[in-house]
């Protein structure tokens, strides 16, 4: 299927394309030299999309995305895109790797561009590629499966960010250029999480072997030691080596980020895949995934959440009888039968010593005559794992006498800095000092201002924080690269080499050396840049939903950082992440985070209006209607001084109406709806009205329901708001099958889902398999079924439904139970209960078209 712009509607396969190493290729060539290479590689890719029907969406840099309408069309551009690569003569005489992914997915284009879920996955496993390196999806591999051209080579599930199940990736070979057989940049997700290092682990035989008999079920290790002695690294090679003992998986879970007990729950709750529900405790929800696991958590930097990692780590081992836990921290959890391993600085003893041999692994060629300087630059630091590999990244520019030469003269003014301090940590910090001030003017402000992210970022991301006052953007990307040289900043593994973060002591000491006046700045420029990208004047869509759900954790900080400063920015993206969190449907996350928010963002505003109103949409949901109401009564208090701002016109109206529905005084609803249209000033103000109109007609069973409906939906039309346009069409199918409409329902049903799916809106969907249920109710089993899937969908994404919507569902249950029998029932339960929900979601979609085609009757025995 095609539209009239010309790109492919419908299944569509996306594919995704970058250079490896793009910017250090530029810098190693010149700028007039990479320009020659780019325009080349821009004409050779070109013609292979061409041949083969491929249609051009963007282009951005040394990245390509395409659009094909057969998935054997894109496999096949891409594997004649990489022999042209491998074949072409290029000005710079080298190679240009090029790394390749395809996803194929439900999508519609939109002035000539798509706002799909599948666009944000396929652009997602373009990040676990490498270079000369063809990666597919399994949904591109079922339609590809039969070329006879090329092998594709499973490699299994992988932990890939905006999937709602990892993964299962293919690595494509075939004849014409040497595909690279490198695991692909992400964490596998068959029985762990963990990432294995690049680099050999040294002089940690004994501390394994402790490991392997100390770690187990039902008990809680811990690896104590101070900053940069290697506790993460050790960890992970524990838990590697482990593997096989723990069915239940090895999951790591970095809690760098975590400030609270929750967020400790939740951190770990996605690193296990562990379904959060609305209105209940986390940690319940956590150890109820757990507790029937044999499953091994690795718990890093538990220093940064003490209390709340061990009462955390307390409640699960007392509540899971088979899981272990294995953590690192400063200093141990202090929790009962805790066995600790005191992690010590490696040996220096010697010119052989395992400080030696580290350094010497790390920095390469280092001539027979500096072996002694090597072995004082280890005694120096004290033996430090990390601080052993920041000093050896710098001897290609400074040789190890001169790192002797420095270390000795600057280690006793840092010893005196904070004398309580134990002399190993107080080297590290000597070494951190050494490395700051061997960077020049412009990298000190980099590194810096780079320690207020919180967790990974990117390019664009470092540039905003940086400015351009003191380093000019066009040298951003090379000094980044240039602090990724000298071991200060690390690609992160997870996301491929387009985003970066620091390790916790050195992000730690970047953002101290922030001056108050300079790490307000970068917060400001930062809370600027997320509050024009993410905040909640933007369409809540899918590429929203994924934006903000990668950089929560930077968000977060930002908010943190600006408490206190009188700064409503940090209130609108306040709001912007409860909205985050009610959409996704985390809603005690978000609602102790906005209780949070409004007990230190204290400023007098219309963006505290706001974020009142978030906080009680929050409650709502999950049914504390009098919380809603008492922040609700704050807000009124505060309104008739601050205006709400345009973005959020009529909110604190709208869940005065929906308190009402929930009350079902629909009456006092629907005057709260009529009151809120005659002031609304957005589309968006104007459909959040008449949504509240039209939920009260409906369950009062009043008239004008259809009508208030059509409304709604106009206005989210012109909102543009994918969520309220797949809502929207929704409840008018409601109406509309409620006054007998049955193929005007389907035809507005088959609307919303087919919206819905476009922007992965996961609520819409379910009410789509809701409401055809109601459709077939003459075609039992599928109408469990239906029901059944929809069930198990409103449980996993937390969607609680209206009490009176809830008993209609129920009665609806229970006559198909009498249709059918029990047995047949249950089998249908059972089978529903097993569908994915895009699976159910294309099975729908089928039965509404019948429906709407008015062809139901002839084809109700083949539909299936």
């Amino acid at each position: 299927m095609t539209e009239s712009g010309g790109l492919p509607a419908g299944t569509v396969s996306f594919l995704f394309t970058d250079i490896e190493g793009s910017t250090r290729l530029m810098r190693d060539v010149g700028e007039e030299a990479y320009a020659e290479v780019l325009d080349l590689h821009h004409k050779v890719l070109r013609a292979c999309w061409e041949r083969h029907g491929g249609h051009e969406v963007n282009t951005e840099g040394d990245a390509f995305f395409v659009a094909f309408a057969s998935a054997p069309d894109a496999l096949s551009a891409t594997v004649d895109a990489q022999r042209m690569l491998a074949s072409t003569d290029w000005p710079h005489g080298g190679p240009v790797d090029v790394r390749m992914a395809i996803h194929t997915g439900y999508a519609l284009p939109r002035a000539g561009d798509y706002a799909a879920m599948a666009v944000n996955q396929a652009a997602r496993v373009v990040g676990a590629a490498h270079g000369r390196q063809i990666l597919l999806t399994e949904a591109t591999m079922r339609d590809a499966a039969g070329m006879t051209d090329v092998v594709l080579e499973d490699l299994g599930p992988f932990a890939i960010r905006d999937f709602d199940a990892p993964p299962r990736l293919f690595r494509v070979k075939a004849d014409g250029w040497e595909e690279r057989p490198t695991a692909p940049r992400a964490r596998p997700a068959a029985g762990h999480n963990l990432v294995r290092p690049t680099t050999s682990l040294l002089g940690r035989d004994e501390e394994q072997s402790w490991l392997e008999d100390a770690v187990g079920i039902g008990v809680v290790t811990t690896i104590v030691g101070p900053g940069g002695v290697g506790k993460t690294r050790l960890a992970v090679e524990a838990g590697l080596s482990q593997v096989d003992r723990w069915p239940g998986g090895v999951w790591f879970v970095d809690l760098s980020a975590a400030h609270t007990e929750d967020q400790v729950a939740s951190a770990i709750a996605e690193s296990v895949g562990a379904p959060l529900l609305p209105g209940r405790p986390i940690t319940g929800d956590l150890t109820e995934h757990l507790k029937s696991k044999q499953a091994l958590l690795i718990l890093d930097n538990c220093e940064q959440v003490q209390a709340g990692a061990a009462s955390t780590a307390g409640t699960l081992l007392a509540s899971c009888a088979d899981i272990g836990i294995l953590a690192t921290s400063r200093r141990t959890l202090g929790l009962r039968g805790e066995r600790a391993l005191r992690l010590a600085p490696l040996d220096v003893r010697g010119g052989q010593s395992t400080a030696v041999q580290l350094f010497l692994d790390r920095a390469g060629n280092v001539r027979d005559e500096d072996l002694a300087s090597v072995h004082e630059l280890c005694r120096l630091v004290s033996g430090l794992p990390l601080a052993i590999e920041l000093v050896a990244a710098r001897t290609a520019v400074l040789p190890p006498p001169a790192a002797v030469e420095w270390l000795r003269d600057h280690e006793m003014p840092v010893a005196l800095d904070d004398p309580t301090l134990p002399e190993r940590h107080r080297s590290l910090t000597a070494v951190l000092d050494w490395s700051y001030e061997l960077l020049d003017a412009e990298a000190k402000a980099v590194f810096r201002r780079l320690g207020m992210f919180e967790t990974n970022f990117d390019l664009a991301l470092a540039t905003v924080a940086v400015g351009a006052s003191d380093a000019p953007t066009q040298r951003v990307a090379s000094i980044l690269w240039d602090l990724v040289d000298q071991s200060l900043v690390i690609i992160d593994p997870v996301d491929g080499n387009h985003r970066f973060r620091l390790m916790a002591a050195v992000r730690t000491y970047a953002g101290n050396r922030c001056e108050p006046d300079e790490r307000r700045e970068t917060l400001v420029r930062l809370a600027d840049f997320y509050v024009e990208r993410l905040g909640p004047q933007r369409a809540a869509d899918s590429a929203w939903l994924s934006a903000m759900g990668h950089e929560l954790g930077n968000v977060r900080g930002v908010i943190r950082g600006l408490a206190g400063h009188a700064d409503r920015r940090a209130q609108t993206l306040a709001c912007a992440v409860g909205e985050y969190h009610k959409i996704t449907g985390a809603l005690a996350t978000g609602a102790d985070e906005l209780r949070d928010a409004l007990a230190t963002l204290t400023t007098a505003s219309p963006e505290r209006v706001a974020l009142l109103a978030r906080f009680a949409s929050l409650l709502l949901a999950m049914g504390d209607v009098d919380g809603a109401a008492a922040a609700l009564d704050e807000g009124d208090a505060l309104g008739r001084a601050h205006e709400p701002p345009a973005w959020d016109a009529a909110n604190l109206d709208k869940q005065r109406g929906h308190i009402a529905i929930r009350q079902e005084a629909y009456g006092e609803a629907e005057a709260i709806g009529q009151a809120m249209l005659a002031k609304a000033p957005t589309a968006r103000a104007r459909a959040g009205a008449w949504n509240v109109i039209d939920i009260a007609r409906s369950l009062a069973g009043s008239e004008g329901a259809v009508e208030a409906a059509t409304r709604e939906l106009q206005a989210a039309e012109e909102s543009g708001e994918q969520f309220l346009i797949a809502t929207a069409h929704g409840n008018l199918a409601e109406n509309l099958l409620q006054a007998g409409r049955v193929r005007e329902a389907a035809h507005a049903q088959a609307r919303s889902l087919e919206t819905a799916r476009v922007a992965d809106a996961k609520v819409a969907i379910i009410s789509s398999l809701l409401l055809t249920s109601q459709l077939i109710e003459d075609r039992a089993e599928l109408a469990v079924e239906l029901l059944a899937a929809a069930r198990a969908a409103e449980e996993s994404v937390g969607f609680a439904a209206y009490g009176a919507d809830r008993d209609a569902q129920d009665a609806l249950l229970a006559g198909l139970r009498s249709t059918l029998g029990e047995l047949d029932y249950s089998r249908a339960v059972t089978r529903g209960a097993a569908l994915t929900l895009e699976h159910a979601a294309e099975l729908t979609a089928h039965v509404l078209a019948e429906i709407a085609d008015g062809h139901a009757e002839a084809r109700r025995q083949t539909s299936r």
